[in-house]
């Protein structure tokens, strides 16, 4: 599309403002989603990342990588026990979905941690 084209003449702005553009006329349109939840994780932008990931996966909501994604998202921001749901869920998707075992205890961790207090 349009912001693939602007994104290829090295226009990324002019490609992000096209997708932005596209979500705002169709919410669930799953390339812009999927596009602006990746540079908003690229820009540390932890809140946009999760916003458009939860959006991403009301409608794909078997996609194991959008899961895995929005796990991480949601660990950067410290958020254990909904990070941990995720990991739980890319797993339920994909049994053999590519779960860090150091990461996923290190969450599980904090959430007793956290549920201990």
């Amino acid at each position: 599309g349009l912001a693939e084209r602007w994104a290829r003449v090295g226009l990324p702005g002019r490609a992000r403002r096209s997708l932005e553009r596209a979500l705002a006329l169709d919410p669930g349109y799953e390339p812009a989603l999927e596009q602006l939840g990746g540079a908003a994780i690229d820009a540390g932008d932890w809140a946009r990342a999760e916003e458009l990931h939860r959006a991403l996966l009301r409608v794909r909501p078997r996609d194991v990588d959008a899961q895995l994604r929005l796990a991480a998202v949601l660990t950067r921001q410290a958020k254990w026990t909904e990070a941990r749901d995720a990991f739980e869920r890319a797993r339920s998707l994909d049994a053999k979905a590519p779960v860090d075992p150091q990461v996923l205890a290190y969450v599980t961790a904090r959430v007793a941690s956290a549920t201990s207090r």
